[in-house]
């Protein structure tokens, strides 16, 4: 599993993504919000300073040819201690690999299949964690989220959760769409 960001690094490449200044969405608290910039991100000014933001900082992206109407990105969340992102879904495929950190994960409707790390480097027993289920995350575990999948993370830790994710998503989609407990969207 450790192999899985090259292997990520590798497809972004091989499929011929752009790669310009790293574009960072922050994401205030635990609610997604986008909002690109050039700076380092920084927590939101209307928010306390205690509650730092979630950061999605998007490698490299492009608009593959043989997925019209989709986007294809490599992308690094980093996700600070005591924050519990928003119920969402995504509007399209995100597998996500932890870099570091340990991740609460709950999945609320759908199933999503976990494949575990090993200590040798290569992806260990795949398991699947169904509606309801809550499981720990850790470096090199893998997930891979369907479209519909209904489910948040939580960094219950006392360092932050480094993510890496590969994208193919809706082109005119946010990469999070927030939802309340039975899928449907959160409006305001």
């Amino acid at each position: 599993m450790r192999r899985l960001p090259l292997l990520l690094a590798t497809l972004a490449v091989a499929l011929g993504l752009a790669r310009g200044p790293a574009a960072l969405d922050r994401i205030p608290g635990p609610l997604p919000r986008e909002a690109a910039a050039e700076a380092p991100p920084v927590a939101s000014p209307d928010l306390p300073a205690a509650i730092p933001a979630v950061v999605r900082e998007v490698l490299g992206q492009g608009l593959p040819p043989a997925a019209p109407g989709q986007a294809l990105a490599l992308v690094r969340y980093v996700i600070p201690p005591g924050t519990t992102l928003a119920t969402h879904v995504h509007p399209g495929v995100q597998i996500a690999s932890i870099a570091s950190g340990r991740l609460t994960y709950t999945v609320l409707l759908g199933e999503v299949p976990v494949t575990r790390a090993t200590g040798a480097g290569t992806p260990g027993p795949t398991e699947s964690i169904a509606a309801g289920g809550v499981t720990v995350l850790g470096p090199g575990d893998a997930v891979v989220e369907n479209p519909g999948v209904v489910h948040f993370g939580r960094n219950d830790g006392a360092e932050p959760v480094v993510i890496l994710a590969a994208t193919l998503l809706a082109a005119d989609q946010p990469p999070a769409i927030v939802v309340n407990d039975a899928g449907t969207p959160v409006t305001g």
